[in-house]
């Protein structure tokens, strides 16, 4: 049976491209790719011949809410980048399979620009919605269908996953009939897939909550928040970053905000449950903390200071628990940013570990003769010394703290 579909509320984000609800502001870049000839001729449809066309459809993808615009967005890019296809979550062709009356399903049918073509932005926009489909609605098969001289289209589904099922004859909008090939993909064949991760050009993936198995990682184009800052006091501009987070247990890649031009991402923390990370504006200077929606779709700015409350980004990150900023510089200063203010200094070799409400604990080392590790527990946010140990202090999500005596 055909499921219950409604996108106009939705949007995912990939790599390169957001996919969301139609607006009727889509009307030019939609009448720029679908006026051009053979674009919706492989699909069955002629090509527009006046933006009237492509407003009277236009409004049917508004009003049927079951099509998504494909907008594509360049790197670093903030503001909404140009529209360039469209992905319809359609009613499958019941009639070519009967083995599916019970079970929830839905027909994807795509159409891209010509100017993108071979670029594989259809197969990363298929598997985004591929994954929606089958992780957040539900749905126990996708079909999908292509004229059999439509190569392109048949290269797309084969590189999704999706397997033959049957041939058939489609009525084309133009009056021909076309030789199609019926393709299927069960919620069974997609969990059973290799899938690959879209993560660009982020090569490493660091853990940043075991419970939900969520791993981030960042291109680092620039190197670390302080290198980004050293290249650009330079005059020589910086490349902004990407910030990405992947939940490891359904191999879902989110990429809540993009960074302009000037700006830079720091490393993320997670407090009661939520996503937080850092967003440094050099331009404006400002610092910035984001708070991540509960499904990492989006970002809201939680606070935001100015960057002259710090000398510089060396060592500038977010830590728990509860939420801080610090700042640790090579000069052994050690800096409680926000949300309260505090400045002390280090012993020689201690480093910051985390906080753990009114305590700021640091490991340190000595060489004396033999090497040996120690902990100083220091009050926050003053710096003062309340206790040193002999040996590292492990600290656990559940408050439990093991020291590990030699």
């Amino acid at each position: 049976m055909n499921a219950q579909i409604d996108v106009s509320n939705t949007i995912i984000r990939t790599e390169r491209l957001v996919l969301r609800p139609w607006r009727r502001s889509d009307l030019d870049d939609f009448f720029e790719y679908a006026s051009v000839p053979g674009v919706g001729e492989m699909a069955g449809w002629g090509h527009h011949r006046s933006i009237e066309d492509s407003e009277a459809i236009l409004q049917r993808f508004i009003d049927h809410k079951r099509t998504f615009a494909i907008e594509y967005r360049g790197p670093g890019l903030l503001q909404p980048g140009k529209v360039i296809g469209s992905l319809g979550i359609e009613e499958y062709k019941e009639k070519y399979y009967p083995e599916l009356a019970d079970l929830k399903v839905r027909e994807l049918g795509f159409v891209l620009s010509k100017d993108y073509w071979g670029l594989g932005i259809m197969p990363e926009a298929v598997n985004a919605v591929l994954d929606w489909l089958f992780n957040e609605l539900g749905l126990d098969a996708v079909t999908c269908s292509h004229f059999t001289r439509n190569r392109q289209s048949a290269r797309v589904q084969e590189k999704c996953g999706f397997r033959h099922h049957s041939f058939g004859e489609y009525s084309t909008q133009t009056g021909t009939i076309e030789k199609d090939e019926h393709r299927i993909m069960t919620s069974e064949d997609y969990k059973m897939q290799i899938k690959p991760l879209s993560t660009g050009s982020i090569s490493y993936l660091e853990l940043l909550d075991a419970e939900k198995n969520l791993y981030w990682g960042t291109d680092h184009t620039s190197g670390d928040l302080y290198e980004a800052e050293e290249i650009y006091d330079s005059g020589s501009g910086i490349r902004s970053n990407r910030l990405i987070f992947v939940s490891l247990a359904d191999g879902r890649v989110f990429e809540p905000l993009f960074a302009e031009a000037g700006q830079y991402f720091g490393k993320p923390a997670v407090w009661e449950g939520r996503v937080y990370f850092l967003l440094v504006d050099f331009e404006a200077r400002r610092i910035f903390i984001y708070r991540c929606s509960e499904d990492l779709r989006s970002a809201e700015v939680f606070a935001q200071l100015s960057l002259d409350e710090v000398p510089d980004c060396y060592n500038l990150m977010l830590d728990t628990a509860p939420l801080v900023l610090t700042r640790q510089g090579p000069d052994k200063r050690f800096q409680v940013v926000w949300p309260d203010k505090g400045e002390f200094e280090l012993g020689n070799t201690e480093t910051f570990d985390c906080r753990d409400g009114d305590v700021l604990i640091f490991s340190r080392w000595f060489e004396d003769p033999d090497y040996r590790e120690g902990t100083v527990l220091r009050r926050y946010p003053g710096g003062e010394i309340i206790e040193t140990l002999n040996g590292p202090l492990m600290v656990m999500k559940d408050g439990k703290k093991w020291l590990l005596e030699r």
